[in-house]
């Protein structure tokens, strides 16, 4: 009987390891959704902001970088970012808008010109907007690689 008792704590303690050990797993994936959801969010915010300032004719409010090379390609490197990209501002991410995220570092977005190629004799003004959004708890290292959180970048192009 005393050999019964004690397979049967065995098998007990062996099933309370495990069930604490899947709700502690089930949490740090819901924990990672939730930092990827609102990285993906802030990007998605600060690509709207720099899309709307644009269409409404406003870009004197951004920095729009037209350095007239044929491809943009200044969003490709990190430095980049501290010296000529738009940093939304707080009246932006702190509106009721931003669905409550709470940012420790605010999203950035980054125009550039985009040469075409003229077709039937029309010239045609386009930009490619590349935006960056970060979790609340980014950190970079000195290089500007993530150390902690989440980064995501997205891009759209507009043509007038």
């Amino acid at each position: 009987m005393l050999i019964l008792a004690l397979i049967m704590l065995v098998v007990l303690s062996a099933a309370a390891a495990w069930a604490a050990k899947a709700a502690i797993s089930g949490e740090q994936i819901a924990n990672n959704l939730r930092t990827v959801t609102t990285a993906q969010q802030s990007a998605e915010m600060a690509l709207r902001y720099c899309e709307n300032q644009m269409l409404a004719l406003n870009p004197a409010s951004l920095s729009v970088n037209m350095d007239g090379s044929t491809e943009p390609d200044k969003w490709k490197t990190r430095s980049n970012w501290d010296t000529l990209a738009n940093t939304l501002p707080a009246s932006v991410t702190n509106s009721t808008d931003s669905a409550g995220i709470s940012m420790t570092l605010a999203p950035k977005c980054m125009v550039e010109e985009l040469r075409l190629a003229q077709s039937d004799m029309q010239s045609a003004q386009a930009y490619l907007i590349t935006a960056r959004g970060f979790s609340p708890d980014y950190t970079a290292d000195a290089n500007g690689k993530t150390k902690t959180g989440t980064e995501v970048w997205v891009q759209s192009s507009l043509r007038f």
